[in-house]
């Protein structure tokens, strides 16, 4: 009967358990993410994959950074879709810029460097009614969120800018049988959406989520706590922002909706912190395995020897790794990338006595692959590569640290104070130190004062961060020029947003922006240079057919003009063209265009947003609007750029496959050479060149 009963007792206990497991795994992360997907796709919306978080035709980003980034274009009017509305979960990085989660990361419950964005979106389909109505039967329905614990903010106009509250949205709210008093207005800071400093932008309402369970908690909304938080924004794409900073009306309307998988996984699970889900105590196990450290706990404020916040950050920062390395972005190509992984080493080896050479990271990455493989299965597909970098990584960090020691002992014995800098791993920490030393006796007479444009030099150049660059000031008895400082950061962005993709040369630009300004709105179509890929092999020769088509624009002098005689070089934008424009790091063709009566050498060949320009001399005659010409090609300069253009794919392909490993830098094709700059992850010597050689032969 003893035994009997200490059965009976111990059933009862694993039933316990069981039930305690079912509870805290009933919103698993990947059953809140299946299910926001279904919900959208039930009502016609198209599933489109992730992209990866490389911004591959955004220049303007570091990273991706929010679902809506792949629909751009089609926000801005440069592309369509095949559907009118969309659902997605996008991994997302914020890493410096607007979007700058780093600062954050490990010491509150919420911001991540990496994150899945989980989104819904309307091109000029739906609109506001049916987006407040689907997200709120989702959450309320379809989630069990509790409906007195949500909250509604909405815009609530702006006088500066003549614009009148969002007074549609509210009814909309109050229709769905939300409380006016969980309805709350908010200013243009809040809820008003912009996706840069000119284009489309609109008005946003969001949902809000009490975690306490308050009797009325509209005065925490926007406070930044922890315990009434943003769960969805819904923008309404209704405005254009021009280059006067007003704003007009669009003709078309979009909807483009967001909410972090991270935070509604916490919140269907009755949590207060992201990292107390399944995405994170994987990490977090396999981390105190990994070091024989004391398990996770949980602590915040009380957290005295900050062991639970190096395990927040690091677990953080593997899955940023992770993915991004995944996706194919290197660190050379990207400081910010760079300095997470270096504050990852740092964090495992100071905090969690990870050795060089034992692969403990390594191993940490294999947890991300594996709990986010199944929605993201490049991360698996990938993870050599992931580990290929980050061991090299390592020990290049390794090697750095041991020969910057005593230059930094050096240094600490003629500033002690430098003992205390709050980030000791910024790489270009040692150069930046040598840039305020060298020019200090000329700030100690001009008021003690490190200037705003060398603030700024010190941030972009050597990536010291502002705090960084106000704590390296105070060291040495300076002030900072704050407004300067921020004047030349303003200025850089400036210069960046207006630069946008543009690849040419500044005063290419702005004489080319000032040809081509009204072409797109007028009647003439994007050149048809499809012919380019066009020929023939007989006989162990390529043959390049002649194209004959029309003339349909011509610049001289810099002017739109009907006719061209004389000298001087001239433009020719034609109907069709079989003329390859340089790209890619491949030279352009030469040859000439024909009439009856005239001929023109061409020796440039531009493309400018679809029109292919051909720039030359007129050699005889002159040349019309409307005339019909003969397109020639330079067929021995053609030939030596296609063979030296396969050829660079050849020694690339090779270097990758014998060295397991490399990162195209640049590349120049031209009729007679080739180089190609890459970089590998292990050292090209005698034999792997043999070898290189030999796979390309």
């Amino acid at each position: 009967m003893l035994w009997s009963g200490k059965l009976i007792r111990m059933a009862a206990l694993a039933s316990r358990v069981r039930a305690c497991c079912r509870r805290r795994l009933h919103w698993p992360s990947r059953k809140v993410r299946n299910t926001f997907i279904e919900y959208f796709k039930d009502l016609g919306h198209h599933h489109v994959r992730s992209s990866p978080v490389i911004p591959w035709n955004d220049p303007t980003l570091a990273f991706v950074n929010a679902g809506m980034n792949q629909f751009k274009g089609v926000f801005l009017g440069e592309t369509q879709r095949e559907y009118a509305r969309a659902t997605s979960s996008q991994k997302c990085i914020r890493v410096g810029g607007t979007h700058n989660d780093l600062a954050q990361v490990g010491t509150d419950t919420f911001h991540h460097t990496f994150f899945e964005m989980l989104g819904s979106w309307s091109f000029a389909d739906y609109f506001k009614k049916e987006a407040c109505s689907m997200a709120w039967k989702l959450l309320t329905e379809v989630y069990k969120l509790p409906p007195n614990r949500l909250y509604i903010t909405y815009f609530g106009g702006d006088d500066a800018l003549g614009l009148e509250a969002d007074k549609e949205v509210e009814e909309i709210w109050r229709s769905i049988g939300v409380p006016s008093n969980r309805i709350i207005p908010f200013g243009m800071k809040d809820n008003f959406w912009e996706m840069g400093m000119f284009g489309p932008c609109g008005p946003c309402t969001e949902i809000h989520y009490d975690r306490r369970g308050y009797p009325l908690a509209s005065h925490r909304v926007n406070l930044g706590v922890e315990d009434v938080i943003e769960l969805w924004n819904i923008v309404f794409i209704q405005y254009e922002r021009l280059k006067d900073c007003s704003l007009q009306s669009l003709g078309t309307h979009y909807v483009d909706t967001g909410m972090g998988l991270e935070r509604l996984t916490a919140t269907l699970n009755g949590k207060t912190s992201n990292y107390d889900t399944d995405l994170f105590i994987p990490i977090f196990s396999a981390i105190a395995k990994a070091s024989g450290k004391p398990a996770y706990t949980g602590r915040f404020t009380d957290d005295v020897q900050c062991l639970d916040t190096a395990y927040r950050i690091l677990a953080d920062h593997v899955r940023m790794l992770t993915v991004a390395l995944a996706d194919g972005m290197f660190p050379e190509d990207s400081h910010k990338l760079r300095r997470i992984i270096r504050r990852a080493i740092n964090v495992g080896n100071n905090q969690f006595c990870f050795t060089h050479g034992k692969n403990s990271l390594i191993e940490l990455t294999k947890i991300v692959a594996e709990n986010l493989g199944e929605v993201y299965p490049e991360l698996c597909g990938q993870l050599a590569r992931v580990h290929i970098i980050l061991e090299h990584e390592e020990n290049y960090l390794c090697e750095m640290q041991e020969k910057l020691s005593q230059a930094w002992k050096d240094l600490l014995l003629k500033r002690p104070e430098l003992k205390n800098v709050s980030d000791l791993q910024t790489p270009g920490l040692m150069d930046g130190i040598q840039e305020i030393t060298g020019n200090l006796d000329e700030w100690k007479n001009c008021g003690s004062r490190l200037p705003g444009h060398m603030a700024f030099k010190l941030y972009d150049t050597y990536g010291l961060h502002y705090d960084l660059i106000e704590e390296l000031a105070e060291i040495y008895n300076l002030s900072v020029d704050q407004q300067g400082f921020y004047l030349a950061l303003t200025e850089a962005r400036l210069r960046t947003k207006m630069a946008g993709q543009q690849k040419l040369e500044r005063d290419q630009i702005f004489n080319k922006e000032k040809l081509f300004s009204d072409l797109k709105t007028s009647n003439i179509p994007i050149t048809d240079d499809s012919f380019k890929y066009q020929y023939e092999y007989s006989n162990g020769n390529y043959e390049f057919m002649p194209v004959k088509t029309k003339v349909l624009l011509i610049f001289h002098d810099g002017k739109q003009v009907e006719k061209s005689v004389g000298e001087g070089i001239i433009g020719v934008i034609l109907e069709a063209t079989n003329f390859y424009h340089e790209a890619g790091g491949q030279e352009g063709d030469i040859g000439r265009l024909c009439t009856s009566s005239s001929k023109i050498s061409i020796t440039h060949v531009d493309n400018v947003n679809g029109y292919i320009v051909h720039w030359g001399v007129l050699e005889e005659g002159e040349l019309c609007v409307g005339d019909m010409v003969t397109t020639t090609i330079c067929e021995t300069r053609r030939m030596g750029c296609m063979q030296n253009h396969s050829a660079s794919h050849l020694l690339n392909s090779a270097i990758r496959a014998i060295t397991g490993l490399s990162c195209q830098k640049s590349s120049h094709v031209s009729p007679d050479h080739f180089y190609l700059q890459v970089r590998t992850y292990q050292a090209l010597d005698h034999t792997v060149i043999r070898k290189t050689e030999d796979l390309v032969k």
